[in-house]
């Protein structure tokens, strides 16, 4: 067996295999079972032991020697590669636990700082690592110290209560430090940091200076102090952690944000890309777009609050849409997402574009070339698109009434099992709004005025369960409004949709308006010189018919949302 060597590896990202050897028995190296660079797993024979045992048999002693294999343990690393053994074959080994092998993990931020937070925290039961981090405990976590942090990107809970409420201690993302322990909170943004330094902290009468120091790190709003009586926080390995950090940083493995902006938020170009990236989907179907396919994307467009410069840009897609090509978009669009937030904007993507098929079509999203096109350059495969539409069509049963509070109640709970199974963060269905017409910021308006806009801590970066609720398809546990309750909660969720929804169609109809204005205003000056002006005027005449159209679809639409809205209030009254 060639011995295992390793250069220049990173202390952060090495690992030990240890094997326990009871007493009472001679241990001696045998055989050496993996090689230099092997990639390990689970159950993988690592070593093979002479095992010898002696017996009292009358006045004899009688030995009896076997070979014992070890295997590697369970872990939860994707592709550890062997470095070097840290014993030889021959080599007597003494009875407890001995460590035998030496590998080093893939380089990401959870492995490259893991090391440094074990040793921070004093009772290792207690911090629990993203796959292995109990549900109960995540969400009294966030919920009382970290209400923006989305619960999939957590890498690391430290639980620091006696009873395992989780309601002090720390959870890291790739994103951030939150702490909490009595009067002490803290929320470090990691891409915020300029420097860290530890210096001699004040003390009371009696104190000696030199047995207390402080932590001091420095950002563009000032400075941030920790102290060396923190519990949970040792100040030598926090002040590691937070050069591991840096360096992590420097390298880009930390992101901007570890919970949701939702896409009204994202930069304009961001949002100039997206919809451009749908207005391309609608022509590329069937090589036009019509008045339904317009009014959508007008009250989406109503949705992500564009203004008259955006929806100009747009405007301007529109009247060339072959000249789109959907790979520059994608590039345009990530270039200036938060990073953190790209497989949840893909997502969300997938699901505006499932809403442009089914304005027109009730065919299935994968029988779509287009869509699944575009599902390609976003990494989005068909399972996740197909959960996706799923999600789409259980929203838009919601929106119709045609779901109980119990079928919604289970509907949620099956489409989070399915969320995660797939890989798709169930927010990112929402990140736009939902297909029926709710905007993400209206209702979590509409959900302040009902008295229940400050239990999640809503603001433009809303955690996954957060923008789920609101949009009446998730569960927040604690909170009655959507499990069930009474028959007026009921239809004050019912008017809350409607209301948004209407909304929504009047800001959509009233800019459409102003774009007929404007298609009218460009009219006008063509017709000073016909002749010359002839194909543009047919072409800006085409282009007026169908947005007139889509106001019209959009009046009828609004007509039909007042009746129900009336229907409902008059329900109420009765």
């Amino acid at each position: 067996m060639n011995a295992i060597h390793s250069e220049q590896v990173t202390d952060h990202l090495t690992r030990v295999v240890t094997v326990k050897l009871e007493p009472g028995a001679r241990y001696v190296v045998d055989n050496l079972l993996i090689g230099a660079g092997d990639t390990i797993a689970v159950g993988m024979r690592s070593i093979e032991l002479k095992v010898t045992r002696s017996r009292k048999q009358g006045d004899s002693t009688i030995e009896q020697t076997v070979v014992e294999t070890h295997s590697l343990p369970a872990m939860r690393y994707a592709s550890p590669k062997a470095l070097r053994y840290l014993v030889q074959a021959g080599q007597e080994l003494e009875p407890g636990e001995v460590s035998i092998l030496e590998y080093e993990v893939e380089d990401s931020f959870l492995n490259r700082v893991e090391k440094t937070i074990r040793r921070m925290t004093k009772h290792s039961s207690s911090l629990h690592v993203m796959g292995a981090i109990p549900d109960g405990k995540l969400q009294k976590a966030i919920a009382h110290y970290a209400n923006s942090v989305d619960p999939d990107r957590v890498c690391f809970l430290f639980d620091d209560t006696v009873f395992g409420s989780a309601k002090d201690g720390f959870l890291i993302t790739d994103s951030g430090f939150y702490y909490n322990n009595g009067a002490r909170r803290l929320a470090l943004r990691f891409r915020e940091i300029d420097t860290i330094r530890v210096e001699p902290a004040a003390v009371k009468t009696g104190e000696k200076a030199a047995d207390r120091s402080q932590l001091i790190v420095t950002n563009s709003d000032g400075e941030i102090t920790v102290g060396d009586d923190w519990p949970g926080v040792p100040l030598a390995d926090f002040e590691s952690l937070l050069n591991l950090v840096i360096h992590a940083r420097e390298i880009g493995q930390t992101k901007e944000v570890d919970g949701y902006v939702i896409v009204e938020d994202m930069p304009e170009p961001v949002r100039a890309a997206y919809l451009g990236l749908l207005v391309w989907l609608t022509y590329h179907n069937d090589g036009q777009i019509d008045e339904r396919e317009l009014s959508e994307l007008q009250v989406l467009m109503t949705q992500l609050d564009c203004g008259p410069e955006l929806r100009h840009q747009i405007r301007s897609y529109i009247s060339a849409p072959s000249n789109l090509d959907p790979a520059t978009l994608v590039k345009e669009m990530f270039a200036q997402t938060p990073s953190g937030s790209e497989l949840a904007l893909a997502g969300s993507l997938i699901k505006d574009a499932v809403r442009m098929v089914r304005s027109i079509s009730k065919e299935s999203a994968l029988e779509q070339p287009g869509l699944r096109q575009l599902a390609s350059l976003l990494n989005i495969d068909d399972q996740q698109i197909a959960f996706i539409e799923d999600a789409c069509i259980q929203d838009e049963k919601i929106m119709a009434g045609e779901l109980s509070d119990s079928q919604i109640m289970t509907t949620a709970k099956v489409m989070a099992a399915k969320a995660s199974a797939v890989g798709v963060p169930i927010a990112a269905v929402y990140l736009s709004g939902s297909v029926t017409g709710l905007s993400a910021a209206g209702v979590t308006s509409g959900l302040a005025s009902l008295g229940l806009g400050g239990i999640l801590g809503f603001s433009s970066m809303v955690s996954g369960i957060g923008v789920a609720l609101i949009l009446g398809v998730g569960i927040y546990k604690g909170v009655r409004w959507l499990a069930g309750g009474k028959e007026r909660d009921k239809a004050s969720r019912r008017e809350l949709m409607l209301q948004e929804v209407l909304r929504i169609h009047q800001k959509a109809i009233s800019n459409l308006a102003e774009d007929v204005a404007f298609f009218g205003r460009r009219m006008v000056d063509l017709t000073t010189d016909v002749e010359k002006n002839k194909l543009l005027i047919g072409k800006l005449s085409r282009e007026l018919s169908m947005f007139a159209d889509a106001i019209t679809r959009l009046r009828s639409k609004e007509t039909g949302l007042e009746s129900e809205l009336k229907t409902e209030l008059e329900k109420r009254a009765a």
